[in-house]
């Protein structure tokens, strides 16, 4: 995330829908030889919390980057 100078909250929010690419690119930060993606395996947000989260982001006029 990142924050604005004058602001206390994320002037914009990176937001991986899903971690289930199967394209495994070795260069990949997430997927490749050493990337984070076991770590995070069978865990992903439902559905009800991805809203949840995006409905609280409005009053604070945050970017949202989908992705996934």
């Amino acid at each position: 995330m990142i924050f604005g100078r004058q602001n206390r909250w994320p002037s914009a929010v990176d937001l991986e829908l899903t971690n289930r690419c199967n394209l495994n690119c070795p260069m990949c930060w997430f997927h490749g030889q050493k990337g984070a993606g076991d770590h995070y395996r069978d865990f992903e947000l439902t559905n009800e919390e991805v809203a949840n989260f995006a409905k609280q982001l409005p009053p604070f006029k945050t970017k949202i980057y989908l992705g996934g």
